[in-house]
């Protein structure tokens, strides 16, 4: 549907103790720490509780060797307060990013928010004005805690 082929889809084994994926998996297939220019954090949940997937200490630890040279992270449901409050871990460098979330509605009345990490001194940065007019989506800066839905 995609056009994705199904060698590249990995699906790892869960590791319950951890509240987090198999680690030598997960390495496994990440093969080169840090090379990745964009990445997409979301995470598996039951119902509403997301605690643990992507805001426990291996997690971040995992997500932020991935990720520490990419331009461009977006982390999905920081609608959620304990997610929110990840999203500087997860980059290491946070300063070194601006930040922009968008809203978008996956029930009625219920908004989930992106966080749209963008290293400011990349090329995506540069482009972004760009980009957004393109696509035509609306993006603002400045995410308040007190409109986190969920804890």
């Amino acid at each position: 549907m995609l056009g994705v082929s199904e060698e590249s889809v990995r699906l790892l084994d869960w590791n319950s103790r951890t509240t987090w994926y198999d680690v030598e998996q997960f390495r496994n297939t990440i093969r080169e720490v840090g090379s990745f220019d964009f990445a997409f954090i979301d995470g598996p949940g039951v119902g509403s509780n997301t605690r643990g997937i992507r805001d426990s200490k291996v997690a971040l630890e995992e997500t932020q060797r991935c990720i520490y040279e990419a331009d461009v992270v977006i982390v999905d449901d920081v609608h959620r307060l304990h997610i929110l409050d990840t999203v500087d871990a997860m980059l290491g460098e946070p300063t070194s990013y601006e930040k922009w979330f968008y809203d978008y509605p996956v029930i009625k009345d219920h908004l989930n928010t992106l966080c749209i990490c963008v290293k400011k001194s990349s090329q995506s940065s540069a482009e972004l004005g760009k980009i957004r007019s393109l696509v035509d989506v609306s993006l603002y800066m400045t995410f308040q805690r007190e409109n986190c839905s969920e804890e």
